[in-house]
């Protein structure tokens, strides 16, 4: 099969490999896919550039964990009704070594859904882990309904389905967004309000101090007294990324508020929760959410490319690659 891998951590155009691999067999309770796209995230690029340490958690690795295709193949255990069936994943290179970025890919049958016809394969193949991570954010802080929530960044990735999910969930969606221009992702994802965070829109901002129930953050050192200026007492934060990784933390002012601060990584969710989140996109994306736009789609032989348009953050829209 044809496959994109790398045996060493550093520059996409110098680490990776482009060829012929063995077809991967399923092993018991696993399915075979045959994958028509993958999805690429930020957190895949940080594991080819360590960019939190590490060494190679395996000796070859096929990257991405995210994909959508037609069953193939089942493992032992497998019913049989999966066979042909139009699906998407998740995790197929969460502490495993070969993903999604290859003609076939094998992973456990608890994290393949099956996909109505009407949902469209590239939107599915990039679901997944901001799919996982948005839904995790927002219901970590418990049931939406009637809460007004903040999503920071709104127009990224997990922003977006940071505010379809709470908009589904019964929500008042407020999204912040570093550029005006950019408002009209946050708005299209559902959000009731955009604001950009310039210097009128931090005065709107200032506008609902102590009215917000929960915020999901992606920026938590830099908008963290913000944040709490922001949110009622009881309050709530799910963060998931920082632009410092060594933050200094308010601590009484956020005792004496009562503010609780949850940090989540999307790789160690619990299997339900990630279940949970994927039934969620599959439900929106049938019911006619558009999903996350797409900037480009790249041949599984450009994977260097793609993966740079990512890691210098050369758009905000979404790269995919075409695998077969």
């Amino acid at each position: 099969m044809k496959a994109a891998w790398y045996t060493e951590q550093g520059k996409s155009e110098e680490v990776f490999f482009i060829g012929e691999r063995d077809e991967p067999q399923p092993l018991e309770g696993e399915i075979q896919i045959k994958v028509e796209y993958a999805g690429v995230n930020p957190g895949e690029i940080s594991k080819r550039i360590a960019r939190f340490g590490g060494e190679m958690p395996y000796p070859l690795v096929i990257p991405h964990s995210d994909g959508s295709g037609i069953v193939t193949k089942i493992g032992v255990g497998v019913d049989k009704h999966w066979l042909g069936k139009k699906v998407m994943c998740f995790g197929a290179q969460s502490y495993r070594p070969f993903g999604t970025a290859a003609t076939y890919t094998c992973v456990p049958a608890t994290h393949v859904f099956e996909l109505d016809d009407s949902i469209d394969m590239q939107q599915a193949a990039q679901m997944g882990i901001p799919a996982i991570t948005g839904h995790y954010a927002v219901y970590k802080a418990g049931d939406p309904r009637g809460k007004t929530i903040l999503v920071s960044g709104g127009a990224g990735a997990v922003g977006q389905c940071a505010i379809q999910f709470a908009k589904r969930g019964g929500a008042k969606v407020i999204a912040t967004v570093r550029k005006q221009e950019d408002r009209k992702i946050a708005l299209y994802a559902g959000a009731d309000e955009a604001i950009c965070t310039d210097k009128e829109g931090l005065k709107k901002l200032a506008t609902y101090k102590r009215t917000i129930d929960h915020i999901v953050e992606v920026a938590f050192s830099s908008n963290l007294e913000l944040d709490n200026q922001l949110l009622k007492v009881g309050g709530s934060i799910s963060t998931f990324a920082t632009t410092d990784g060594t933050p200094k933390i308010p601590f009484w002012q956020l005792v004496f508020d009562n503010i609780s601060i949850h940090f989540l990584g999307s790789d160690d969710f619990p299997l339900e929760a990630k279940q949970k989140a994927m039934r969620e996109a599959a439900n929106a994306l049938e019911a006619g959410w558009k999903g996350l736009s797409i900037y480009k789609i790249y041949p599984l032989e450009q994977i260097a490319e793609a993966h740079n348009d990512v890691e210098f953050k050369r758009t905000k829209e979404r790269i995919l690659l075409k695998i077969s």
